[in-house]
Formats: structure tokens, sequence, C-alpha cells
């Protein structure tokens, strides 16, 4: 039996996966968008990025390990509401917003959220990593056939 015959064991070993890759790339992915928006910021660009990524990945964790009846929150959602801690890290390094960036209506704002005036947020976990993206839409597919299989025991 693998983990694609048992839809719970799927999900979980998605889950896991998608943490992983989420793991190996934000830190990375917070540094270079630092430092590309604020190049004085290298100096402290690691260490801010690192608090990202753990903070990020505890509630990716919190998140995944949740049933999926009980989660009120999408991995999406927990990224982009971390992005405050790299906009800290900008406006302590003396960047001031980008006009029209994080106007709903503003067509260079690709994360739709109003408190993100540097454009940090991204559009989807591709962004931070193509490996990360993939793993965040087969963890989806897993939660969508949990979802479909525990309806249909309905």
């Amino acid at each position: 039996m693998t983990d694609r015959d048992d839809p719970d064991e799927f999900l979980r070993a998605a889950g896991d996966r998608f943490v992983a890759a989420a793991e190996r790339s934000l830190g990375g992915w917070a540094e270079r968008a630092l430092i590309s928006r604020a190049p004085q910021s290298a100096a402290t660009a690691t260490a801010t990025a690192a608090a990202f990524r753990a903070e990020v990945i505890g509630s990716l964790r919190h998140l995944v390990d949740r049933d999926i009846d009980d989660q009120r929150a999408t991995p999406l959602q927990l990224l982009r509401a971390s992005v405050p801690l790299l906009t800290a890290a900008l406006v302590e390094a003396g960047l001031q917003a980008r006009p029209g960036v994080g106007d709903r209506t503003a067509a260079n704002d690709r994360s739709g959220d109003s408190d993100d005036p540097f454009g940090i947020a991204p559009a989807s976990w591709a962004d931070v990593g193509e490996d990360v993206g993939e793993a965040a839409m087969v963890w989806g597919a897993a939660k969508a056939m949990v979802h479909l299989e525990r309806r249909r025991r309905e």
C-alpha cells in the first residue's frame, strides 16, 4: 500500500514535502527580496530572512498538521502575513514605499495586500521557488482529495 492509496497519509506526506521545500527556499528568497530593494541592508538581511523563515515555517507546519476541517487560512495567506517582518527591515534601512505599491488597484501590485508597501509578497509559492510551488500544488490537491473523500462518506 502506498501513501496514494490512503488519502490522509498522502496529505500528511505532501504536507511534509511542502514544508521541507519551503524551508529550503524561504530564507534565500527573503534575503534576495531585502537586498534587491535595499543593498545597504545586506549586513542584517541574513538574520532578518532567518527570522522570517522561522515564522513562516512555524505557521505552515501548524497549518499542515491540523485537520483540514480546522484550517482557517491558506499557506499563501500565512506567507503574506509574515511580510511585515521584511517590510520593517526595509524601513529600518531607510527605504520609503514606492507610490502605488500596496494599493489594491495598482497594476504593479502583485500581492494585492495594502500591508505590503514594497511589493514583496509573492503572487504564489512558485515565486519563492519552483519546487515550493509544485509542492504547494500537490499539497492542495491532496487536501482536496481528502475533502472529497470525507464528503462522499457523509
